[in-house]
């Protein structure tokens, strides 16, 4: 019995900051969203991204992982933003 207790112990911090985890990232998500609507893109753009991306899951539902791809490719699409505005802007 000891050793189950302590096993679900183990269990229910392992959910406890694998959560925090996914809480993290979809902050982070949500920030790039921000930032790609600053630098230009139309909000429903970036709602077309991220559910491409989710594959139509609601990202809320998406595993820790599932969420770094996502997070990855919204962050090369601000790169490539930047890069077009400053290349339209040319040389300073």
């Amino acid at each position: 019995m000891l050793i189950n207790r302590v096993f679900l112990g183990f269990i229910n911090k392992y959910r406890r900051k694998s959560k925090d985890t996914s809480s993290e990232e979809l902050n982070n998500i949500m920030a790039l969203k921000e930032q790609l609507i600053e630098i230009g893109y139309n909000s429903d753009e970036v709602k077309y991204m991220i559910t491409t991306l989710s594959n139509g899951i609601d990202i809320s539902k998406l595993d820790s992982k599932q969420l770094k791809v996502i997070e990855e490719r919204l962050t090369e699409q601000l790169s490539i933003a930047r890069q077009c505005i400053d290349f339209i802007r040319g040389p300073k």
